[in-house]
C-alpha cells in the first residue's frame, strides 16, 4: 500500500529533541541513532509498493450486482404487464387525473437475504428479480395507495402480481390517501380567498385568484390532521399565504422565506368540495371562528395590522457586500497526481478501494444504498442506506406547528441532480449516473453520484520520541450524492477510512422554511423585517444490516461505570471506573440513547468468532459529528398522529 507509515529519524528532529525526555518517561530506553536522510526514507517507503505496477481504475465485479436498480426495459415491461391486468383499471400516468388509478413509482424489491448470501458466498443461483409498483387508486370515494410485488423478471407467463404486505408492521400495503384531490384543493384555496379578497389586499398587499400574475401561493400543513368535531373524525387542512419572489428575484427560489402571517382552517373531509367548510381564520395570533367574525374584526378601529414580509435582494444567494481582499486569489485545490486509486465496474456499480469493496444501487425513495460492504475480503455490512428523513416544525401558528415532512414521500432519487465538479466534488472525482422510474417514465440523471479520495486534514496516527517520528497519512474514500427536496439540499456522504471505519454524514443547505415574525418569539429568532426562523428537527435514520464474520451477530453495550472497589493490594477502597458488558436482548434496550459523558459504547460483535486473545470480533457504533444520537424533540402523541396519518 502506497500510504505507509513514514519514519523520520533523530537527525531530522534536532530542534524538537532538545527539550529532553518525555515527561511520563523519566528514563527512556536509548536506541542507536541512525541518521537516514529524509529523501532516502521516503524513497524506500514508496519503492516497496508494487501497487502502481498492477493497479487499474477499471475492475470487474466478482459477482453480478443483484441489488442494482431496475433497468429501463424491466420498468417498461412491468408497466405493460400491469396495464394488462384489467382488474386494476389503470389509466396511463400522463392522462390520469385525481379520479383515476395510475402507477406512481416502480423500484426493485431487494432479494431475499438468504438467497442473496447463498449466491454471493456459495455460488448459488442468482436470486429472481421482482419489482415493487406503487399504485394510486383514485377511482373510489376513499382513495388509497397500495404497493404490489411484480415478477419474476423479466416478465413472462410465470410473472404475477400481489399486494406487497410483508414489509409492513400493519400487515397491509394499502394506505388511505386523504390528499388525492390536488387540483380541487387548489381551486378551493382560490375560492376561499375570493371571499376575503379585500382583506387579503389590505393586510398582505396582494392577490391570489388563480391567475398567472398572482402575488401569493397558498399551501400549508403536511400531513393533514385528523380532528374530532361533533363526535366525528374530520380531515383538517390549515393553509397560509406565501408571497412569490418578485420577477427580478424569482431565480432564487426563495418562496419559503416569504410567509405572510394569515391562515385559514378548512374541513376537507370527503371528495365533494361542496361539502367542505372554512372553520376559521388566524391573524396576529388571534383566531376567528368564522369568516364573518374575521371581517368584523378587520373593520373594527382597534384592529392591528402587522408589517409586510416583502421579497427583495435579501432572499438571493449570490455574493453580496464587500469582497475580502484575498477573495480574488485562487484558493488551495486538491490534486490527484498519479490518477485514480480506486477501481469501478461501471456496469455493475461495483467499487474497490484499498481494503474495501461494495455494490451501489439507487432508489426513487431513498437515493443511494450500498450492499455487500467488505473489508479485507470479509463482509461487515450487508446493507447500508437511508430509511426515512423527517423534518418536524414548531411555531405559534398552525402551519409551522402542524408540519412534519416525511421526505421519502417526495423522494430523494428524483431530486438528486448533476453535481458540480470543483464545488460539490473535487474536479478529479469519478462520476456515476442514476436512474429512477416514476409516473411511468424512466429518467436518468447524469453525474449525480461522485467518488473521490481526499485528505481529511489530520493524520491517522503519529508518535514522536527522542529517536524517531512515526506518521501515517489519513486518506478516505467518499461516495456522495446531493438531493434537493423542496427548500433543502441534503448532501449525503458515505466515507470509508483506511482504519476500517465507515461514516455516514449528512449536511443540509438551501433555504429554511421560515415563519412569520408576529408572536413567534418562543419558537425562533427574528431574522428579517417581518420574518422569524422556524424551530424544527431534522432526523434521518439508516438501515445498517451488519454481518460481522457471518449473520450470527450480537448487539452489546459496554458501559464505563464509576465504581468503588476494595482491592487485595489496598488498605482502603478506591474510587475508580470499570467496564460493564451487557448483552442487548430486546428492541427497547437497543435504542441508541447516548448517555451523558459518552459513558456507553454500542457494539455489534460475533461472539462465535474470537481473536487469539479470546475477544469477540466486532464493530462499534459511535456518533461522529453533529450530535450524539439524534431523535425527535416531541414524543408520544404527536409522533403517533404523524405516523397514523402517513403510514
Amino acid at each position: 500500500m502506497l500510504l505507509t507509515t513514514v519514519l523520520l529519524f533523530s537527525s531530522l528532529l534536532a530542534s524538537s529533541v532538545l527539550a529532553g525526555p518525555h515527561a511520563r518517561l523519566k528514563n527512556p530506553k536509548e536506541r542507536p541513532k541512525k541518521h537516514t536522510p529524509l529523501l532516502e526514507v521516503l524513497s524506500t517507503v514508496h519503492s516497496n509498493s508494487t501497487a502502481s505496477k498492477t493497479f487499474s481504475p477499471v475492475t470487474v465485479a466478482p459477482k453480478e450486482n443483484i441489488f442494482i436498480s431496475l433497468t429501463n426495459d424491466e420498468a417498461a415491461s412491468v408497466i405493460s404487464f400491469l396495464h394488462n391486468q384489467t382488474e386494476l383499471n389503470l389509466t396511463s400516468a400522463v392522462d390520469a387525473g385525481a379520479w383515476d388509478n395510475a402507477i406512481e413509482v416502480l423500484d426493485l424489491v431487494q432479494p431475499n437475504k438468504t438467497d442473496a448470501l447463498h449466491y454471493l458466498d456459495h455460488n448459488g443461483a442468482v436470486p429472481p428479480r421482482y419489482a415493487v409498483a406503487r399504485i394510486a387508486f383514485g377511482a373510489t370515494e376513499e382513495p388509497y395507495h397500495q404497493d404490489f410485488i411484480v415478477g419474476p423478471l423479466p416478465i413472462s407467463k410465470r410473472s404475477t402480481y400481489a399486494s406487497l404486505d410483508w414489509p409492513t408492521t400493519s400487515g397491509s400495503a394499502k394506505i388511505r390517501n386523504y390528499n388525492a384531490d390536488d387540483d380541487t384543493l387548489l381551486q378551493w384555496n382560490v375560492d376561499v380567498t375570493a371571499t376575503v379578497a379585500d382583506i387579503v389586499l389590505d393586510l398582505l398587499n396582494g392577490t391570489a385568484t388563480g391567475s398567472d400574475d398572482d402575488d401569493f401561493d397558498i399551501w400549508g400543513i403536511d400531513p393533514l390532521w385528523m380532528e374530532e368535531i361533533d363526535g366525528e373524525q374530520r380531515v383538517i387542512l390549515w393553509n397560509t399565504y406565501w408571497r412569490y419572489p418578485s420577477d427580478e428575484d424569482a431565480v432564487f427560489d426563495g418562496e419559503t422565506l416569504l410567509p405572510q402571517g394569515l391562515f385559514f382552517k378548512s374541513d376537507i373531509t370527503g371528495r365533494d368540495p361542496s361539502k367542505w367548510k372554512v372553520l376559521g381564520w388566524l391573524y396576529g395570533d388571534i383566531f376567528y371562528s368564522t369568516t364573518e367574525e374575521f371581517r368584523q374584526a378587520w373593520k373594527s378601529p382597534g384592529f392591528v395590522k402587522y408589517q409586510l414580509n416583502l421579497p427583495g435582494e435579501w432572499i438571493g444567494s449570490d455574493q453580496t457586500g464587500q469582497h475580502f481582499l484575498a477573495d480574488t486569489i485562487a484558493p488551495p485545490v486538491a490534486v490527484q497526481p498519479n490518477g485514480q486509486r480506486f477501481s469501478v465496474d461501471e456496469k455493475q456499480k461495483y467499487v474497490e478501494w484499498m481494503d474495501f469493496s461494495f455494490y451501489i444501487t439507487f432508489t426513487r425513495d431513498t437515493g443511494l444504498r450500498l450492499f455487500d460492504i467488505k473489508y479485507r475480503g470479509e463482509r461487515v455490512i450487508y446493507e447500508l442506506g437511508l430509511q426515512e428523513a423527517i423534518a418536524h416544525y414548531a411555531g405559534n401558528d398552525p402551519v409551522q406547528s402542524g408540519t412534519a415532512y416525511m421526505d421519502t414521500f417526495y423522494g430523494f432519487g428524483p431530486y438528486a441532480f448533476e453535481l458540480v465538479p470543483g464545488y460539490d466534488c473535487p474536479t478529479y472525482s469519478h462520476f456515476l449516473n442514476s436512474t429512477f422510474h416514476a409516473a411511468e417514465l424512466s429518467k436518468t440523471h447524469r453525474n449525480n453520484i461522485c467518488l473521490f479520495e481526499s485528505d481529511p486534514g489530520y493524520l491517522m496516527q503519529r508518535h514522536s520520541s527522542s529517536n524517531y517520528l512515526a506518521l501515517t497519512k489519513n486518506i478516505v474514500l467518499t461516495l456522495r450524492s446531493v438531493s434537493t427536496v423542496g427548500n433543502y439540499d441534503y448532501s449525503f456522504d458515505y466515507v470509508f477510512a483506511l482504519d476500517g471505519s465507515i461514516e455516514t454524514i449528512v449536511r443540509a443547505s438551501g433555504y429554511i422554511q421560515s415563519a412569520y415574525y408576529a408572536k413567534n418569539n418562543d419558537y425562533g429568532y427574528q431574522v428579517h423585517d417581518a420574518l422569524s426562523g422556524s424551530m424544527h428537527d431534522h432526523v434521518l435514520n439508516w438501515k445498517v444490516d451488519m454481518d460481522v464474520l457471518g449473520t450470527e451477530n450480537t448487539f452489546v453495550k459496554h458501559k464505563i461505570a464509576p465504581a468503588v472497589v476494595k482491592y487485595p493490594w489496598a488498605n482502603n477502597t478506591r474510587s475508580t471506573m470499570r467496564l460493564e458488558r451487557e448483552r442487548i436482548e430486546n428492541e427497547n434496550d437497543a435504542k441508541l440513547s447516548w448517555p451523558a459523558n459518552g459513558a456507553d459504547m454500542f457494539l455489534v460483535e460475533n461472539s462465535n468468532q474470537l481473536n487469539k486473545y479470546g475477544e469477540p470480533k466486532g464493530f462499534k457504533i459511535a456518533p461522529s459529528r453533529g450530535g450524539a444520537g439524534m431523535f425527535l424533540t416531541i414524543q408520544d402523541r404527536y409522533a403517533r398522529r404523524v405516523w397514523e396519518m402517513c403510514c
